[in-house]
Protein backbone atom coordinates (compact mmCIF):
# COMPACT_ATOMS: atom_id res chain seq x y z
CA UNK A 1 0.00 0.00 0.00
CA UNK A 2 2.82 2.41 0.90
CA UNK A 3 4.57 1.57 -2.37
CA UNK A 4 1.47 2.59 -4.36
CA UNK A 5 1.19 5.87 -2.44
CA UNK A 6 4.88 6.58 -3.09
CA UNK A 7 4.45 5.80 -6.78
CA UNK A 8 1.41 8.10 -7.00
CA UNK A 9 3.25 10.88 -5.15
CA UNK A 10 6.27 10.45 -7.41
CA UNK A 11 4.01 10.49 -10.50
CA UNK A 12 2.24 13.65 -9.28
CA UNK A 13 5.59 15.33 -8.59
CA UNK A 14 6.85 14.38 -12.07
CA UNK A 15 3.66 15.67 -13.68
CA UNK A 16 4.00 18.91 -11.69
CA UNK A 17 7.59 19.35 -12.84
CA UNK A 18 6.58 18.75 -16.47
CA UNK A 19 3.76 21.30 -16.08
CA UNK A 20 6.11 23.89 -14.56
CA UNK A 21 8.68 23.26 -17.30
CA UNK A 22 6.08 23.69 -20.03
CA UNK A 23 4.66 26.78 -18.33
CA UNK A 24 8.07 28.45 -18.15
CA UNK A 25 8.88 27.40 -21.74
CA UNK A 26 5.59 28.65 -23.20
CA UNK A 27 5.15 31.79 -21.10
CA UNK A 28 8.83 32.74 -20.80
CA UNK A 29 11.11 34.45 -21.43
CA UNK A 30 9.61 36.71 -18.81
CA UNK A 31 9.06 40.11 -20.48
CA UNK A 32 8.70 41.94 -17.16
CA UNK A 33 12.42 41.40 -16.50
CA UNK A 34 13.52 42.96 -19.76
CA UNK A 35 14.28 46.64 -20.01
CA UNK A 36 11.85 48.04 -22.55
CA UNK A 37 11.48 51.63 -23.66
CA UNK A 38 8.15 52.29 -25.38
CA UNK A 39 9.75 55.22 -27.23
CA UNK A 40 11.84 52.75 -29.24
CA UNK A 41 8.84 50.81 -30.54
CA UNK A 42 7.50 51.09 -34.07
CA UNK A 43 3.94 51.34 -32.70
CA UNK A 44 4.89 54.37 -30.59
CA UNK A 45 6.59 56.17 -33.49
CA UNK A 46 3.66 55.51 -35.86
CA UNK A 47 1.12 56.66 -33.26
CA UNK A 48 3.00 59.89 -32.53
CA UNK A 49 3.33 60.60 -36.26
CA UNK A 50 -0.41 60.07 -36.72
CA UNK A 51 -1.22 62.36 -33.79
CA UNK A 52 1.01 65.10 -35.19
CA UNK A 53 -0.58 64.67 -38.61
CA UNK A 54 -4.11 64.82 -37.20
CA UNK A 55 -3.19 67.82 -35.04
CA UNK A 56 -1.92 69.75 -38.06
CA UNK A 57 -5.41 69.55 -39.58
CA UNK A 58 -7.00 71.40 -36.64
CA UNK A 59 -7.36 75.15 -36.91
CA UNK A 60 -6.33 76.61 -33.55
CA UNK A 61 -7.53 80.06 -32.54
CA UNK A 62 -6.46 82.50 -29.85
CA UNK A 63 -10.08 83.55 -29.44
CA UNK A 64 -12.21 80.45 -29.04
CA UNK A 65 -15.73 80.53 -30.35
CA UNK A 66 -18.90 79.03 -28.98
CA UNK A 67 -18.70 75.45 -27.80
CA UNK A 68 -21.44 73.23 -29.19
CA UNK A 69 -22.31 69.84 -27.76
CA UNK A 70 -24.89 67.21 -28.52
CA UNK A 71 -25.58 63.67 -27.46
CA UNK A 72 -27.74 60.75 -28.35
CA UNK A 73 -28.60 57.34 -26.94
CA UNK A 74 -29.90 54.43 -28.98
CA UNK A 75 -31.12 51.07 -27.78
CA UNK A 76 -29.12 48.30 -29.45
CA UNK A 77 -30.46 45.34 -27.46
CA UNK A 78 -30.59 42.28 -29.71
CA UNK A 79 -33.42 39.78 -29.55
CA UNK A 80 -33.18 36.90 -27.05
CA UNK A 81 -31.46 33.98 -28.71
CA UNK A 82 -28.70 36.18 -30.16
CA UNK A 83 -25.16 34.83 -29.60
CA UNK A 84 -23.32 36.58 -26.77
CA UNK A 85 -19.75 37.82 -27.13
CA UNK A 86 -17.00 36.22 -25.10
CA UNK A 87 -18.85 33.10 -23.97
CA UNK A 88 -16.95 30.39 -25.78
CA UNK A 89 -17.48 27.83 -23.01
CA UNK A 90 -21.25 28.06 -22.59
CA UNK A 91 -23.19 24.85 -22.99
CA UNK A 92 -26.24 26.68 -24.37
CA UNK A 93 -24.46 27.81 -27.53
CA UNK A 94 -23.62 31.28 -26.20
CA UNK A 95 -27.11 32.64 -26.81
CA UNK A 96 -28.90 35.22 -24.69
CA UNK A 97 -31.90 34.00 -22.74
CA UNK A 98 -33.61 37.34 -22.17
CA UNK A 99 -33.02 40.99 -21.32
CA UNK A 100 -32.22 42.19 -17.82
CA UNK A 101 -30.73 45.55 -18.82
CA UNK A 102 -31.01 47.08 -22.30
CA UNK A 103 -27.82 47.56 -24.28
CA UNK A 104 -27.13 51.09 -25.49
CA UNK A 105 -25.02 52.99 -27.97
CA UNK A 106 -24.22 56.48 -26.72
CA UNK A 107 -22.67 59.33 -28.69
CA UNK A 108 -21.38 62.72 -27.59
CA UNK A 109 -20.42 65.30 -30.20
CA UNK A 110 -18.43 68.44 -29.37
CA UNK A 111 -17.68 71.24 -31.81
CA UNK A 112 -16.22 74.73 -31.79
CA UNK A 113 -18.04 75.54 -35.02
CA UNK A 114 -15.05 74.47 -37.11
CA UNK A 115 -13.85 71.18 -35.69
CA UNK A 116 -16.14 68.40 -34.45
CA UNK A 117 -15.27 65.32 -32.44
CA UNK A 118 -17.60 62.41 -31.67
CA UNK A 119 -17.12 59.86 -28.89
CA UNK A 120 -19.19 56.75 -29.49
CA UNK A 121 -19.55 54.22 -26.67
CA UNK A 122 -21.37 50.92 -27.02
CA UNK A 123 -22.41 48.10 -24.71
CA UNK A 124 -20.34 45.53 -26.58
CA UNK A 125 -17.32 43.36 -25.83
CA UNK A 126 -15.26 45.45 -28.28
CA UNK A 127 -15.76 47.41 -31.49
CA UNK A 128 -15.08 45.12 -34.45
CA UNK A 129 -13.28 46.79 -37.38
CA UNK A 130 -16.16 46.03 -39.76
CA UNK A 131 -18.69 47.78 -37.54
CA UNK A 132 -16.37 50.77 -37.08
CA UNK A 133 -15.90 51.06 -40.85
CA UNK A 134 -19.65 50.86 -41.54
CA UNK A 135 -20.30 53.48 -38.87
CA UNK A 136 -17.63 55.83 -40.21
CA UNK A 137 -19.04 55.57 -43.74
CA UNK A 138 -22.62 56.20 -42.57
CA UNK A 139 -21.58 59.18 -40.44
CA UNK A 140 -19.46 60.60 -43.27
CA UNK A 141 -22.36 60.44 -45.73
CA UNK A 142 -24.50 62.56 -43.38
CA UNK A 143 -21.95 64.86 -41.74
CA UNK A 144 -18.60 64.70 -43.60
CA UNK A 145 -16.91 63.63 -40.34
CA UNK A 146 -14.07 61.20 -41.01
CA UNK A 147 -12.37 58.41 -39.06
CA UNK A 148 -10.10 61.05 -37.48
CA UNK A 149 -13.16 62.71 -35.94
CA UNK A 150 -14.76 59.64 -34.32
CA UNK A 151 -13.48 57.83 -31.23
CA UNK A 152 -14.94 54.38 -30.58
CA UNK A 153 -15.09 52.72 -27.19
CA UNK A 154 -16.87 49.73 -25.69
CA UNK A 155 -17.91 48.79 -22.16
CA UNK A 156 -16.42 45.31 -22.67
CA UNK A 157 -19.58 43.57 -21.57
CA UNK A 158 -19.73 39.85 -22.13
CA UNK A 159 -23.51 40.22 -22.19
CA UNK A 160 -23.34 42.16 -25.45
CA UNK A 161 -24.03 40.74 -28.87
CA UNK A 162 -21.77 38.22 -30.53
CA UNK A 163 -22.05 36.85 -34.05
CA UNK A 164 -20.89 40.14 -35.56
CA UNK A 165 -17.73 38.88 -37.28
CA UNK A 166 -16.70 36.13 -39.65
CA UNK A 167 -13.88 33.70 -39.00
CA UNK A 168 -12.95 30.87 -36.69
CA UNK A 169 -11.77 32.98 -33.73
CA UNK A 170 -14.89 35.14 -33.91
CA UNK A 171 -17.09 32.05 -34.05
CA UNK A 172 -15.37 30.49 -31.04
CA UNK A 173 -15.64 33.62 -28.88
CA UNK A 174 -18.88 35.13 -30.11
CA UNK A 175 -20.92 32.53 -31.93
CA UNK A 176 -21.77 32.10 -35.61
CA UNK A 177 -21.86 35.16 -37.85
CA UNK A 178 -25.26 36.69 -38.44
CA UNK A 179 -25.36 39.60 -40.96
CA UNK A 180 -28.33 41.15 -39.13
CA UNK A 181 -26.31 41.71 -35.94
CA UNK A 182 -23.85 44.34 -37.24
CA UNK A 183 -26.76 46.36 -38.59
Amino acid sequence: MQVQIKKKALGAAAAGMVFIGLFVTVIGPWPVYNQYDIHDSEHYRVTVDRLHSAGSEIAASGTPGTLYAGWSVRDMTPQPGTPMAGYSGRRDGKRSEGVRDPLKARAVAVSDGGNTVVILGTDMLFIPPGIAEKTIKAVYRKTRLSANDIFFTATHTHCGPGGFMRGLAARITGGPYDPEIPE
